[in-house]
C-alpha cells in the first residue's frame, strides 16, 4: 500500500497556533510545536469509542475532537491521570502503562497517541497492544519525534563554539532526561516498527522542518534549562512574554517566516502518522 505524504500549509498552521495559545496562553514552546500537529490533526474525524494513549490532563483532545464523549484515556502518571478524571472528557480514565493495556481484544474503533510514543519504553510492545485493543479497520492517529530532534539539538553545537563543551553535555543531559526520549527515530524505522506490530500506514505528515526544528530546538532547550534553585528559565520567560501586547501577532509573524523558509519541508523534527488495522 502506497503512503501519502501530506505536507502542511501556512495558513493551516497559523491557525492551529492561535488555538494553541489560547489554552497554552504564551507558553510559546508547546504552542510553537503543537501548532504542526494541530494542523495536521485536525484533517481526520475519530470514530468512537476511541482510547487516548498516554492522555495527559485532557485539554488537547478536548480542543480536537470536542464532539467526541465516548473516549478512554490511559496514562502512567498519577497526577495527569487525577488531571484528566477532573477534566470530564474522558468516560475512565486508568493508570497503567502503554504496553499494558487492560482492555479486551476490539475494544476501540480509534486510537490516539500525542507525542508520547518517543518517550515509552517497550515501545514495540506499546504498539503491538494498540494493534491488539484496535477494532478492524480502526485507525490509530499519532505524533512522534524523529531521530531529527536530537540531530538538530543547538546546545552542543553552541557549547562547542564557546568553549564549553562540558557545560553543554551537561546541559543536554538534563534536557533529554526531562523530556525522556527513549525512541526518536527516523520516520521510516516509525512505519517499520508500526507495520510489524500489524499496521498499515496510510499517511505520514512531516512537522517542524528545517530551519523552524533546528529553532524550536534552541528555544525549547533555553526554556528548560535549569537555573539556581531548581526553576527552569522559562518561568521568568513566561512572565515577559504574558507583559507582550502585540505577542500574537509577532509570534505569527515569526511562523511566518520560518516556514517560508523550509527548504526540504519533507523532513521534519516530528511526525504525524495515520495507521490502520487491516480490515
Amino acid at each position: 500500500m502506497t503512503v501519502v505524504t501530506r505536507f502542511l500549509n501556512e495558513s493551516e498552521i497559523l491557525q492551529a497556533a492561535r488555538e494553541m495559545d489560547a489554552i497554552y496562553p504564551r507558553v510559546a514552546p508547546i504552542v510553537l510545536w503543537r501548532a504542526w500537529e494541530v494542523a495536521a490533526y485536525r484533517n481526520h474525524a475519530l470514530t468512537e469509542p476511541v482510547l487516548d494513549l498516554a492522555c495527559g490532563d485532557g485539554r488537547f483532545f478536548r480542543l480536537l475532537w470536542p464532539q467526541v464523549t465516548d473516549v478512554v484515556g490511559i496514562d502512567y502518571d498519577q497526577a495527569a491521570c487525577e488531571n484528566a478524571r477532573a477534566s470530564g472528557v474522558y468516560k475512565d480514565v486508568h493508570q497503567v502503562p502503554a504496553h499494558q493495556l487492560p482492555f479486551e481484544d476490539h475494544s476501540f474503533a480509534s486510537l490516539f497517541s500525542n507525542c508520547a510514543l518517543e518517550h515509552m519504553d517497550h515501545i514495540d510492545e506499546v504498539l503491538r497492544e494498540a494493534f491488539r485493543v484496535l477494532k478492524p479497520g480502526g485507525l490509530f492517529i499519532s505524533s512522534v519525534v524523529t531521530d531529527k530532534i536530537v540531530e538538530w539539538g543547538m546546545m552542543p553545537l553552541l557549547s562547542r563554539l564557546f568553549q564549553a563543551e562540558k557545560r553543554g553535555q551537561e546541559i543536554w543531559r538534563d534536557y533529554e532526561n526531562y523530556h525522556h526520549y527513549r525512541n526518536p527515530f527516523p520516520s521510516q524505522e516509525w512505519m517499520k516498527r508500526m507495520e510489524n506490530a500489524g499496521f498499515q500506514i496510510l499517511e505520514h505528515t512531516p512537522i517542524a522542518p528545517e530551519p523552524f526544528g533546528r529553532i524550536f530546538m534552541f528555544f525549547d532547550e533555553a526554556w528548560h534549562f535549569q537555573l539556581e534553585g531548581g526553576a527552569e528559565l522559562g518561568q521568568p520567560l513566561h512572565g515577559y512574554l504574558m507583559q507582550l501586547q502585540n505577542y500574537s501577532d509577532g509570534i505569527g509573524d515569526i511562523l511566518r517566516g520560518l516556514i517560508k523558509l523550509s527548504p526540504n519541508p519533507s523532513v521534519g523534527a516530528g511526525a504525524v502518522f495515520v495507521a490502520q488495522k487491516p480490515k
